[in-house]
């Protein structure tokens, strides 16, 4: 799902950084062949995570990708990283857009677009306080606005209307 777009990014990539690919599939083989035309010696395949296992990989990570190409409703990975405090460079497709608020929770690209990638992910490793910053306000974004209680209140509001 757009793995492909994230490693011909990495060719752009001014920066001593590790990409850790979390997820498992059928391209899996495509996605090594590309690895090795395009040179990169700094990514590494986890496979299927999920739980505490996914939860470390976020903590441990800068900020997370999701270079989506499909027309996604709704990124749970995304939520996630919020809920860790963690900053997301996402395509710019789907639901996303209502999820990522650009420049504040993380940063949107568009899709299929390796240099428009890259370049998001250069300005924001040399950005170490945007970083900060935006982890913080996925957080918040996370408790207030993507929280089961606020879902629970809205999903309320719009019963009482109808009724």
């Amino acid at each position: 799902k757009g793995v492909d777009i994230l490693l011909e990014a990495m060719k752009h990539i001014k920066h001593q950084v590790r990409l850790k690919i979390v997820g498992d599939g059928p391209e899996k083989n495509n996605y090594q062949l590309s690895i090795i035309n395009y040179q990169l010696n700094n990514v590494d395949f986890l496979g299927h995570l999920e739980g505490r296992g996914l939860e470390k990989v976020i903590t441990e990570a800068m900020f997370i990708v999701v270079p989506s190409i499909g027309n996604e409703v709704f990124g749970l990975v995304i939520l996630e990283s919020f809920a860790l405090g963690k900053p997301v460079i996402a395509s710019k497709i789907g639901g996303i857009p209502e999820v990522i608020n650009d420049h504040k929770t993380g940063l949107l690209f568009n899709p299929g677009d390796a240099k428009d990638l890259a370049q998001k992910i250069n300005w924001l490793i040399e950005r170490p306080e945007k970083i900060k910053k935006m982890g913080q306000a996925g957080f918040i974004a996370a408790q207030t606005k993507f929280s089961a209680e606020m879902h629970y209140k809205k999903l309320m509001e719009i019963y009482h209307n109808f009724i």
